[in-house]
């Protein structure tokens, strides 16, 4: 509608609005999914009723979050190719079921309904082409081992590896590679932080940085 009837002044009033939800650098990315786990969590606890456990909790309304098929179509339309491959990773690991248009669906909908044959098959290729990428990435690391890592105590250097190789192992279903990754990053972190040693059957405190810093490495690698 904005373009159809010439209205640019507005348009570009709401560009950086819808920008905000799509950020183009990772640490905005993390951010912005902070902010959405919170917003989900917060409106879940304050539906669950008293006498259902969490296992049990069935959604009855929906979670107003980005929606990725809008800003999909939206950025196509209006040749905003810096929001169009987030907001296609973003759809990619939502589960398909979780429509709008169902009434019990998740805290994360999509208009799945909405999104073009065409634009599905190009979320399928690109999701099969990021999850290849990111396990080859991993392995690569598997097999390097930094020198430092090897010079350090015995035993680290297997820990590095199998840090990796553990990494690869994606449960079925799970096409979240950055949440994945972010998740291994901030367990290293936090041994490392918590003066994890060997003798507790891990790396040593400094050998976690270097796991740390290189999952870091690949997440970026893989938002690039």
């Amino acid at each position: 509608m904005l373009k159809k009837y010439d209205m640019m002044e507005l348009m570009a009033e709401f560009i950086p609005h819808l920008a905000a939800n799509w950020p183009s650098s990772l640490s905005g990315w993390d951010r912005r999914e902070d902010h959405v786990d919170m917003v989900v969590e917060d409106a879940q606890r304050d539906e669950m009723d008293i006498t259902q456990t969490p296992e049990a909790y069935e959604p009855k309304t929906v979670v107003t979050t980005p929606e990725p098929v809008s800003a999909i179509l939206f950025s196509r339309y209006f040749d905003l190719n810096e929001i169009t491959p987030v907001a296609l990773y973003d759809l990619s690991r939502l589960d398909i079921e979780d429509d709008y248009n169902e009434p019990h669906c998740s805290g994360r909908p999509a208009k799945w309904s909405a999104l073009p044959g065409s634009e599905y098959r190009a979320l399928l290729r690109g999701r099969k082409k990021l999850i290849s990428r990111a396990r080859s990435m991993l392995q690569r690391r598997s097999q390097k081992v930094p020198h430092r890592v090897k010079a350090c105590m015995l035993g680290c250097a297997v820990r590095y590896s199998e840090a990796f190789m553990l990494a690869m192992r994606l449960e079925e279903g799970n096409f979240d590679i950055l949440r994945h990754l972010r998740f291994f990053a901030s367990h290293y972190g936090g041994l490392a932080l918590g003066g994890t040693s060997h003798f507790q059957g891990g790396p040593c405190p400094s050998c976690c940085r270097e796991i740390e810093k290189s999952f870091k490495e690949v997440r970026e690698a893989i938002w690039k």
